[in-house]
């Protein structure tokens, strides 16, 4: 009979065989000293928190009863699945005809923008953010808008396509390297700006930084959304992330040596058969009392637990990479209708062999297996039998290593990692690393969507690239479609289209030097001062004679 499935963390705190996940034993190790005995009592006092934290090998921990190792032939008690009850949730389907923004907005919505862009102007208002630069030091905060921040998420997928070293190589006239369509929609000043000021959380109680254990608004959006808008198979698996960020992650003066050198990760569970990744857990060198995470970088149970949280109980087979499992936490799975797989470190282990080749030791509810391979950690599986399979090589090996290679292939391919450019004097903050991976994730899931509901064959690059355009079209219906805007070829964008000086305003007192004087390259350069700019190229120029050098000659 299952277990009572944990309705948040506290629930699996109070939970009796929680404890037995950080205090079990293989019968290997099963000398008790005085010393674990003293062990045993101070860390009960602590409560689970401490335990949860604590880096001490197994042999110094509580010894729990997990049943007898044995050879012989082993077949798992195995959960019923419902395979009918798969893919895109009905709240999906908004219409007949459903684009890639559609499915980008279903998660990306316009109550979650409103909030970015509010918390945005008031983080902007409250730390008295102003555009930077010579030129520009006398003007305010401009507030941010619903369109202009769909087109700033548009313009940062877009980066992670067009690769460049630097951020200004963006707006560069180089016609090498010229990407007009950037200057379309941000100058420079704004587009650093806007990124500048970008928050995510609410200002009470801030005092010049966040802590990163703080529950940010859109993380928590996405997760739910993630979670809500598809059912996934049967098998799901759980990843670690590459590092988004190393470094100091608040401005407050750290408490101990581990927290300024704190950095963070994504652990994402996602859909074995199509990638999609339907939950996630920021795991930074910060503990939280409320979220049961570990104070270290290791991957802690409360983790597993919570990612896993709302597929208990419903036949799900679970494959980790996570090197931090152990028996207590499968036979806990397990009582909780879910079975899993994945590599243990040896000190969880029972004794294997040293002159067999493959061997298998079992209880009633687990599978070890181990392999004469100094390169391969013992696998433990609650899901597998004895059995053997061959694999692509035409080789023999045992029926879960086959299937938990095969699961984290296919999950592995997900993790993209976007490099994007040096931003220069506005580098970018942990939490805007995190949300340029999660709208990178976002995309990735709305790509799926779009796939199961359409049934059209598209790549996800040209998914990316319409998505872009379907987002900056909608946002300036002015300009018209983005791939239109630069129809013509090999020519730039400042000699074709309409272009009208503009009179910089006179309350804002600020007179810029101008573009062509500056930057000629057919006389002696200067700077002189003008009251004037192009409201297209967003460029200070001379009403006479600079303008219209600027927009009839290439060469100036």
């Amino acid at each position: 009979m299952m277990n009572t499935i944990p309705n948040s963390p506290t629930d699996l705190k109070q939970n009796n065989d929680f404890f037995e996940l950080e205090f079990e034993l293989t019968d290997s190790d099963s000398n008790v000293t005085s010393e674990s005995d003293s062990l045993e009592s101070d860390n009960e006092s602590k409560g689970v928190d401490t335990l949860l934290r604590t880096e001490e090998p197994p042999e110094k921990k509580r010894r729990v009863f997990i049943g007898t190792w044995v050879t012989g032939p082993f077949t798992p008690s195995r959960f019923t699945f419902d395979h009918v009850l798969t893919g895109p949730a009905k709240e999906c389907v908004t219409s007949t005809d459903l684009t890639e923004s559609d499915c980008f907005r279903l998660f990306f919505d316009s109550e979650l923008m409103h909030r970015i862009v509010e918390r945005t102007n008031a983080f902007a208002t409250a730390s008295g953010v102003k555009e930077h630069g010579d030129e520009t030091d006398n003007l305010c905060w401009t507030n941010v808008t619903l369109p202009e921040m769909y087109s700033l998420l548009a313009c940062l997928l877009l980066m992670g396509l067009v690769r460049k070293d630097t951020v200004e190589e963006y707006w560069t006239t180089d016609p090498l390297t010229e990407t007009p369509i950037f200057g379309k929609f941000f100058t420079q000043t704004r587009f650093l700006l806007l990124l500048r000021a970008m928050h995510l959380s609410s200002l009470a109680g801030w005092q010049g930084s966040f802590s990163p254990t703080q529950n940010h608004m859109v993380f928590a959006h996405l997760k739910s959304r993630f979670g809500e808008l598809f059912h996934p198979s049967q098998e799901l698996c759980i990843q670690t992330s590459f590092s988004l960020h190393d470094g100091v992650l608040s401005l407050q003066p750290p408490q101990s040596s581990e927290q300024s050198s704190a950095g963070v990760q994504l652990i994402a569970l996602s859909d074995v058969k199509t990638g999609y990744v339907l939950n996630f857990e920021v795991r930074t060198g910060y503990a939280s009392s409320d979220s049961g995470m570990a104070a270290c970088s290791m991957f802690s149970v409360s983790m597993t637990l919570e990612l896993v949280r709302p597929y208990l109980g419903k036949g799900h087979v679970l494959y980790t990479d996570d090197q931090h499992n152990s028996p207590g936490l499968f036979r806990y799975l397990h009582k909780l209708g879910t079975s899993a797989c994945g590599p243990v470190r040896l000190a969880w282990m029972p004794s294997f062999s040293e002159n067999m080749e493959t061997e298998f030791l079992h209880t009633d509810m687990l599978l070890a297996v181990k392999r004469r391979n100094l390169e391969d950690l013992p696998l433990l599986s609650s899901v597998h039998s004895t059995s053997m399979a061959i694999n692509s090589k035409g080789d023999e090996e045992p029926e879960c290593e086959a299937d938990y290679s095969r699961a984290m292939r296919s999950s592995k391919h997900q993790i993209v990692h976007i490099d994007y450019a040096n931003f220069g004097r506005t580098p970018l903050r942990w939490y805007h690393k995190v949300l340029l991976h999660l709208m990178t994730t976002t995309v990735q899931n709305a790509f799926m969507i779009y796939q199961s509901l359409s049934q059209k064959t598209t790549t996800f690059y040209s998914f990316q690239l319409d998505l872009i355009n379907q987002l900056l079209k909608m946002n300036h219906p002015d300009l018209g479609a983005a791939r239109t805007i630069a129809a013509t070829v090999g020519i730039p964008m400042r000699l074709v289209g309409r272009h009208f000086p503009k009179p910089v305003t006179l309350d804002s007192a600020i007179s810029s030097w101008c573009f062509v004087c500056q930057n000629t390259s057919t006389r002696a350069s200067q700077l002189v001062k003008t009251s004037y700019t192009c409201v297209e190229c967003q460029k200070p120029l001379c009403a006479v004679p600079c303008f219209e050098i600027y927009h009839t000659l290439k060469d100036y």
